[in-house]
């Protein structure tokens, strides 16, 4: 497996994993109308966006296996004054779920971390009925901070929870 950071070149790519991402995970708990199209439209906007112009804190990392983009990660360093960096998007395509993927990008991801916001802790939203990576995050170690209610592209409220790791060193002792 090969690690890189993201570019351009990468867009289309990203956009498309992360839409086929959003409609196997998604499915039930996201409107179906917006899963069957607009979806792919809205995350080639804001990859597009996020590529094009990237923020000063915003790291994107890239997993390719045969040149073939698997997984992504993408990251906001001291997004939040108080909870820190926040983990914006970690997607693997369902074909290399399972064998340890999710914690190799997070792997890399923290070690950017370490050594950009060494002091910031580190968090990320996922939604409540998403069970597997709720099921994920609270087995590298993820503490449940708060809970709230997310406004989905489509106009869908839905209940979202807040994980939170203090520090980058943390969370990379409990990957290894």
């Amino acid at each position: 497996m090969d690690y890189r950071q993201a570019n351009t070149s990468d867009i289309c790519t990203i956009a498309a994993l992360h839409t086929q991402s959003w409609r196997e995970s998604y499915q039930g708990i996201l409107s179906d109308f917006y899963l069957q199209e607009p979806v792919a439209k809205n995350r080639l906007e804001v990859w597009t966006e996020r590529l094009s112009d990237p923020a000063q804190n915003q790291y994107v990392l890239v997993a390719e296996s045969q040149n073939e983009v698997v997984g992504f990660i993408c990251l906001y360093g001291a997004k939040d004054k108080i909870l820190g960096t926040i983990i914006d998007n970690l997607h693997v395509v369902s074909s290399h779920q399972g064998q340890g993927l999710g914690k190799q990008l997070l792997i890399h991801a923290m070690s950017w971390c370490y050594e950009n916001y060494p002091e910031q802790g580190i968090y990320l939203e996922v939604l409540a009925d998403n069970h597997p990576a709720v099921g994920f995050y609270q087995s590298l170690g993820g503490q449940l901070h708060s809970k709230s209610v997310w406004s989905a592209p489509c106009g869908t409220k839905v209940n979202e929870l807040v994980y939170r790791w203090p520090n980058a060193g943390y969370l990379l002792t409990d990957l290894k």
